[in-house]
């Protein structure tokens, strides 16, 4: 799915066939477990389950048919590589066209292998896209402190410290200013 596609609650006519898309999507839900790579465009199709429209659906379609082309693709693990722990933050400020709330989201990696990850409309509308950065960076931050105290409890030794990247200047300066 673009990054870029707006779907709304009130522009097109009802799908009709409700229990049918609310099956395939909640399928399409527990398939993003291993498959984090339509983690995204599923949460954007869950967001209409009470009443999808149209374009809700095809969204659903073009989903179905990007997982027929990459039947292999999902999570695999080696023991090569690094130990080391870091998470990447991002948060698209207003991007629901319905509420204006922010999306925020993170993907965490152990070494060069993808663990953890989220994307979540933000409770509270952000007044700046510093400030749904922000948001992010810092549920970002808690998933990474709890997966280092996980780690630890394993007495698996991490090789440095966590890092979490953002690519918003003012919510990098808002985090590393200890006021």
């Amino acid at each position: 799915m673009a990054a870029s596609l707006k779907l709304s609650k009130f522009d097109s006519p009802n799908f009709e066939d409700v229990t049918l898309f609310r099956s395939i999507v909640g399928a399409l839900q527990y398939l993003s477990l291993t498959r984090p790579d339509i983690s995204f465009s599923v949460n954007k199709v869950c967001q209409f389950m009470y009443s999808p429209k149209l374009p809700h659906w095809s969204a659903v379609k073009r989903i179905l048919r990007y997982l027929k082309g990459t039947i292999n693709y999902g999570v695999h693990f080696s023991s090569q590589s690094p130990f080391i722990l870091q998470a990447y933050s991002d948060a698209d400020w207003a991007g629901c066209p319905d509420d204006r709330r922010s999306t925020g989201g993170f993907c965490t990696f152990l070494g060069t292998y993808l663990i953890s990850w989220s994307s979540k409309k933000q409770k509270t509308i952000a007044r700046s896209s510093t400030e749904a950065e922000y948001k992010s960076v810092a549920t970002s931050a808690a998933e990474l402190i709890w997966l280092q105290n996980v780690i630890r409890e394993l007495d698996l030794p991490l090789s440095q410290a966590p890092i979490l990247w953002c690519d918003n200047i003012g919510a990098t300066y808002l985090a590393a200013n200890p006021v």
